[in-house]
């Protein structure tokens, strides 16, 4: 199977959401504007997990903004990494465990708590799969042999590389090296096996159920350049959403 995916099996610790209140007591999320695919993913997860119905609206990744205007903030990316490893040190988890810390450690005002809930993590909670988060594509007729080899060597030279990308994101975002080498090794899987698309096939179906996609349609999978193509149905057969 081709490495052309990022994905998560536990927890990633850039997918955040903070919450001013515990989670059943949301009635309006902020959404981070860099990511649609992940905006779905939240509001599934709202709705087939907590079983809440808040007021979801999109906004820039500033999280004091965001929650003068929220209850709770989706962050995304660099801002959402940066914020788990402020607060990891002094974060602890409830009973239902779930991160808690306080509002000072996230760069807010104030000393009351701050409840942070890992979406990636509370995908797996529902649905028992991994979450892929990001995948190599491109159209069919631009897939070669030769295309897909450089997406494989590019990965192998990325995971060759570890420590020197791991130290050199430190130091643009005055992080420590070690945490963003075990982000890079440890939460993050990049392989599009089979369980990752089982994940990938979940997510489409319950993007569909909600209506925040048309149709789960069929995905063809590149073929390694020693192997043959073969084609993967996302679903069985191509069904329409169920509108709300």
């Amino acid at each position: 199977m081709p490495n052309l995916s990022i994905a998560s099996k536990k927890s990633v610790r850039s997918l955040l959401l903070v919450s001013k209140k515990p989670i059943q007591e949301v009635s309006r999320i902020a959404l981070d504007r860099s990511s649609r695919s992940t905006q779905a993913l939240t509001r599934i997860i709202c709705e087939k997990l907590w079983r809440i119905k808040p007021e979801f609206f999109e906004a820039a990744p500033d999280l004091p903004g965001m929650l003068q205007q929220a209850d709770a903030a989706l962050l995304i990316g660099d801002p959402a990494l940066r914020l788990a490893i402020a607060c990891s040190p002094d974060a602890h988890r409830d009973a239902l465990g779930d991160i808690v810390s306080t509002a000072s450690l996230v760069g807010l005002s104030g000393h009351g708590p701050i409840y942070i809930y890992d979406i990636v993590e509370k995908w797996r909670a529902l649905t028992s799969l991994p979450a892929v988060l990001a995948v190599w594509a491109a159209r069919r007729s631009a897939v070669t042999l030769e295309l897909v080899q450089d997406f494989q060597n590019s990965l192998a030279f990325g995971l060759e590389h570890v420590d020197a990308i791991a130290s050199e994101a430190a130091a643009e975002m005055g992080l420590p090296v070690g945490d963003l080498r075990r982000y890079l090794l440890e939460n993050i899987d990049y392989h599009l096996d089979e369980e990752n698309l089982r994940g990938l096939t979940r997510y489409y179906e319950l993007a569909a159920e909600l209506g925040l996609i048309p149709e789960v349609r069929k995905v063809a999978v590149a073929p390694e350049p020693s192997g043959v193509a073969r084609s993967l149905d996302f679903a069985v057969g191509s069904r329409r959403a169920t509108q709300r």
